[in-house]
């Protein structure tokens, strides 16, 4: 199974970011405003059983026809710790993505664990998957950023 880590160091404690996250603004704040993501609906808080509802484009960066709703549901909740949610449907055919907030030093070690299956079988992961390392790359770059921005 493909997997896909991001990590930066973030100057304010792990109570500080992790509550960034439960902000009721917290997921569009973090969402690309290039990115075509359209949020559909967010439940309240992070806790086990919360769903995110999006509509994403196949295409990076694509605004057309070819979109996709993805609806997520939160797995863990260990706060200040790490929360997960996993893909109930969507473009992958198996999506798990643990948030990790770990003390270091005078801050947090934020840490993004995913694992991934592009649908299609292994020729399709074997192609597709580095491509979709890609635009993880790009889009956690620019949400540790922003938590960042908003955290310290």
């Amino acid at each position: 199974m493909p997997r896909f880590s991001y990590s930066s160091y973030i100057r304010a404690t792990p109570e500080r970011v992790f509550q960034f996250h439960e902000r009721p603004d917290a997921f569009a704040l973090l969402t690309p405003p290039a990115s075509g993501v359209e949020i559909l609906r967010r439940d309240a808080g992070l806790h086990v059983g919360a769903e995110t509802l999006v509509r994403v484009p196949l295409v990076p960066l694509g605004k057309g026809l070819m979109r996709v709703d993805w609806l997520a549901r939160h797995t863990r909740y260990e706060p200040p710790r790490m929360f997960a949610d996993e893909q109930v449907y969507g473009p992958f055919a198996v999506w798990r993505h643990e948030h990790i907030m770990e003390a270091e030093m005078e801050g947090t070690r934020l840490r993004d664990e995913i694992e991934f299956v592009l649908p299609g079988g292994w020729l399709v992961n074997l192609f597709g998957g580095p491509f979709v390392k890609l635009q993880l790359q790009n889009m956690f770059a620019f949400r540790h950023m922003m938590t960042k921005k908003y955290c310290e």
